[in-house]
């Protein structure tokens, strides 16, 4: 089921009672992951839908505030790596969300101690999920955020990109500096995307650069 046809069957509900989900929408660098997720996010709020739009604080490379894609696309947001915080900051005295939509972007950085219980709260309440982030760091190693998400999300929505190598299907992020393990954000100089047998070339070629 497509992400359009998997909204529409949640707000389409007609027994009173909304039903939330998460949908996490996962893949490689440069894989328009940010601005799959505001896409359908701009598709509620044509219906009226009210919106909040969370972005990791320390990704500041397009937009001091927005949450900022590659090819430009942004959407307001408010600042934060602890979505317990975003709850304390919004709930009401009932613990209750005022929001239909909640996008989070680069969710893979955010708090992992509460990081998907607060996803699954949200859900509980009603309301949509959409994370997006990267699903496994420069190692192929995947997020532990990201990991929770794809195997407990009501729709994964796998992106990926073109190999910058030699252009065929990429899903995977090589990292041209030391940083494979760590927080990845960056441009092109430091984070490309590649296919399999790009990744293992690549990946070979640094180990014997090194060693």
């Amino acid at each position: 089921m497509s992400l359009n046809s998997s909204i529409l069957s949640l707000i389409s509900s007609t027994d009173g009672n909304r039903r939330g989900a998460i949908v996490y929408i996962g893949g490689c660098m440069y894989a328009n992951k940010s601005s799959t997720g505001m896409d359908y996010a701009g598709k509620l709020l044509v219906l009226k839908y009210n919106a909040l739009c969370i972005r990791f604080s320390k990704d500041t490379r397009f937009h001091p505030t927005n949450i900022a894609a590659h090819n430009g696309m942004q959407m307001e947001a408010v600042l934060s790596e602890d979505l317990g915080e975003i709850h304390a900051r919004y709930a009401d005295e009932n613990g209750k969300m005022p929001f239909d939509v909640i996008l989070i972007d680069e969710v893979a950085f955010m708090n992992p101690l509460n990081t998907f219980d607060m996803c699954d709260r949200w859900r509980d309440m009603g309301i949509i999920v959409i994370a997006c982030g990267l699903d496994k760091n420069a190692n192929r190693e995947w997020y532990p955020i990201s990991f929770q998400l794809y195997n407990q999300a009501d729709e994964f929505i796998a992106c990926t990109a073109f190999c910058v190598e030699c252009s065929r299907m990429a899903r995977n992020t090589f990292a041209s500096t030391n940083k494979a393990g760590k927080l990845q954000i960056g441009g092109l100089e430091e984070y490309k995307p590649v296919c399999d047998r790009c990744w293992r070339k690549l990946t070979d070629e640094a180990k014997t650069k090194n060693s």
